[in-house]
Order: structure tokens, then sequence, then C-alpha cells
């Protein structure tokens, strides 16, 4: 009788535990979907990282949910035109990557710590770039070294390189190799299962297409010094930062006014 008892206690909990797994399944499906669909909307982003909240604070044993939550800050971050509102968010995705990281050690959180690293150069890129760049770097380091067949940290490296100068090591030239690299890994890169990260290919793609355009400089002369504006126009080292008492020139898609020119740099 005891064992009879034994057998359907075991069976009622396979059954409840079955459930359960299928109903997280679903949840997190139609989480991911909702994510997928946020076109970098900060709104979108904040709906979706609270869904997956929810469903961490329900299946307390997995990890995914946390990790999404912060993947869907980090992007908030990464689109955000409030500078304000970059390190708050980026705090609460820190703490839940952390959370995740004490428990078990992986590529994916790594990446995606460096990540968040990344996002806070942003708020202030003079001041900040000397202490995260390192910091998301080591990350990707660690990340590499357990998986080095993870895209992901290609394409971070990638990302890094693109908007560092020449001068530091940076530049499309060594941008365009990661993201090669890591177009590569991509096409082979298989997760675990549905459910497992699998961001950053369509992204990875554009990148290396920016890679490949041509930085053109077009100068509207407002100065007296036509060989100042002759060396911009053939210098071939279009993306170290030049100083003179005419002008800044930084390699970024921006407009630099000053009281001798006015310069539209694209890439």
């Amino acid at each position: 009788m005891k064992k009879i008892t034994l057998t359907l206690s075991l069976l009622i909990l396979g059954l409840a535990s079955f459930g359960q797994s299928e109903q997280y399944k679903k949840g997190m499906s139609a989480m991911l979907q909702k994510m997928q669909g946020a076109a970098n909307s900060v709104d979108l982003y904040q709906d979706a990282a609270n869904g997956f909240i929810r469903i961490a604070d329900a299946e307390k044993s997995e990890w995914l949910p946390k990790y999404y939550a912060s993947f869907c800050m980090v992007m908030q971050a990464m689109n955000s035109k409030d500078m304000t509102k970059i390190d708050p968010v980026l705090d609460v995705a820190d703490k839940l990557l952390s959370e995740i990281a004490s428990v078990k050690e992986s590529d994916e959180v790594l990446c995606l710590q460096s990540f968040s690293r990344s996002a806070r150069i942003a708020v202030d890129p003079m001041t900040r770039g000397m202490k995260f760049g390192p910091e998301a770097a080591k990350l990707l380091a660690r990340a590499k070294t357990i998986n080095p067949n993870n895209p992901r940290v290609y394409f971070l490296l990638g990302q890094s390189a693109f908007y560092t100068p020449e001068a530091f090591g940076g530049g499309k030239k060594a941008a365009q190799s990661l993201f090669t690299e890591a177009a590569e890994k991509f096409n082979t890169f298989t997760p675990l299962n549905e459910l497992m990260p699998n961001w950053g290919k369509e992204v990875n793609e554009s990148m290396l297409k920016q890679c490949a355009k041509k930085t053109n400089y077009f100068i509207k002369q407002k100065s007296r010094s036509k060989r100042l504006r002759d060396f911009l126009l053939h210098t071939k080292n279009k993306t170290t930062l030049i100083k003179s008492n005419d002008i800044i020139i930084y390699p970024l898609d921006i407009w630099i006014n000053t009281s001798q020119l006015v310069i539209t740099i694209t890439r």
C-alpha cells in the first residue's frame, strides 16, 4: 500500500512539474517575442523587462528571466536620450546579473555585464571611458575563456573597437575583423534550446556594413587658410583627432561648428 501511495505521489509531482515547465516555456516565449518587437523603444523594453521580472519572481530557480530582464534594461539605456536615466536602469540590470553570477558562471552573463559597462560610457565618454572600457574588456576576456565560440564576445569586442579612435587601437579596420569573426561564429552558432540567448546577429551584420562605408568630410570654407582646407580634404588619416586654432575634428557622425569652419562628417 505504501509503495502504491509513493508511486502515485511521484506521478502527481511529475505531472505538476511538467505543467509548470510548459507554463514557464510559454510565458518566456511570449515575453521573448515582445522583447524582439521592441524596435529600440525604451517604453517597450521596459514593458518586456517587467514581464521577465514577474516570471523571475514565480520561477526563482530559473536564471533566464533575470538575464532577459537585464538585457531589456541595457537596451533601454542604449536607446535612452535622457542621460540621467541610464545609470538607474543599469543599476537594476547589474544587480540582477550579479544575482545570477553568484550561483553560476556563464559566458552569456559575462557578455551582458560587459554590455552594461559599455552602456554607462555614453553618460560621459571623456571620463567614463577610462573606467568602464577596461572593465568591459576584462569581462569579455573571461567570457571568451569560458566559451571561445560565443559570437557575442566578438560582436561586443567589435562594437568597442568601432567606437574607439584608431590612435587608441580602435577604428573601422580593427572593428571589421572582429565583426567578421563574429559573423562566422553566428553562422555556426546553435543555442541549446529556443529560450537561450541568441541575439546580436542582425546588428553585427549592420555594423559590418558600417565598416565598409567610406568616411566623407564635407567642408564649407569660412577660413582664409587654404592650406588647412586642402589638408582636411586630402588627408588619409580621417579618424585621427585633429586640433588647431581653426578647427577640432572628431571621428563621429556629428556636425561640428566653429567660428572658422562648418563641417559635416558622415560615415
